[in-house]
């Protein structure tokens, strides 16, 4: 308080990259596909993960076990580089008279750099526009610095199931309806708090669902759909608006939609639709665990149902 800022400074980086990618697809007898993938992929770092501003206080006690007061400071990286991945899928198909089908996919990727948050336990603050020492502030410019950095990977990897099942080659009398189905089992050994940090990744559910029931005939199309996901870590706004990481309880969606199309007559090309989403005002809740393992609330929150109504018109 009190204290200049500092003078306006500017960093620069460059990097480059070369995203090869490669997709094969083998056709077999009876409508049968094997396909495979190899692609070099990246993902640019968050703009405020590159941010040049850095947030200066002083940690009077329990300073990652050093001893208060110290310096304290997080900000960005303005010279952070982009999460790399080496990413592999390979997917078997089988189609029915190409009006359903079953497949199964395995996919594979490896991060060769992640983005982490690391403290620095013994950062200089020398070159940074602190008061000089006193009764109130630490007697050493050595103190320590939270900020994104780029780390080493890891390995995220996975079985997919999918179905579309037209009933009609069930069962003729229900030509129109149909069922849609998805499963997701996945694995990740990323540490994305950095290495040794037991965590997951966050928004990664391990087990994912998808089912869908439809009818599709004479201009209509109504469709029943339910998501299913299992714990995740997810990303939320926490005191002053920053973000911050709580575990998030699994959760069950559905929603459902009803769509008329004129066919014919003045009305011809003429869409109307009504859609309805989180049909069961599924809320989202958070918890943890203390010393004793039991599994607590911490935030519950209710979105409500949302409902739509609209039309379109194709020219």
């Amino acid at each position: 308080q009190g204290n200049p800022v500092g003078d306006e400074f500017t960093v620069e980086e460059s990097y480059g990259d070369f995203l090869p990618s490669l997709n094969l697809s083998l056709g077999l007898p009876a409508d049968q596909y094997v396909r495979f993938a190899a692609a070099k992929q990246m993902q640019r770092p968050r703009m405020d993960d590159l941010r040049g501003s850095v947030n200066v206080d002083i940690c009077q006690t329990a300073c990652n076990g050093v001893p208060g007061p110290i310096w304290s400071a997080n900000g960005g990286n303005p010279k952070l580089e982009p999460t790399r991945a080496n990413a592999f899928d390979i997917a078997y198909e089988k189609y029915f008279a190409g009006k359903g089908y079953i497949s199964a996919a395995y996919f594979y990727k490896e991060l060769t750099s992640y983005i982490y948050y690391e403290t620095v336990l013994d950062f200089d603050f020398s070159d940074y526009p602190l008061p000089p020492p006193s009764a109130v502030t630490p007697s050493s410019p050595i103190g320590q610095f939270n900020q994104p950095i780029n780390g080493q990977g890891g390995v995220m990897k996975g079985l997919e199931l999918a179905v579309s099942v037209p009933l009609e080659i069930l069962w003729e009398p229900l030509e129109g309806f149909g069922i849609q189905a998805s499963y997701s089992d996945t694995e990740s050994s990323i540490e994305p708090y950095g290495p040794g940090s037991t965590q997951p990744i966050p928004g990664l559910s391990k087990y994912v669902s998808n089912i869908t029931a439809y009818y599709e005939k004479y201009g209509f199309s109504v469709r029943f759909s339910q998501r299913s996901r299992s714990a995740f870590v997810c990303e939320t706004r926490g005191f002053g608006a920053d973000l911050k990481f709580d575990p998030c309880n699994g959760e069950t969606v559905q929603d459902a939609q009803l769509n008329y199309t004129f066919g014919s007559g003045t009305f011809e090309n003429l869409s109307l639709y009504l859609q309805f989403s989180n049909l069961g005002d599924e809320p989202a809740t958070t918890s943890y665990s203390p010393l004793n393992g039991e599994n607590l609330p911490r935030t519950y929150f209710e979105y409500g149902k949302q409902t739509l109504l609209g039309f379109s018109y194709k020219f």
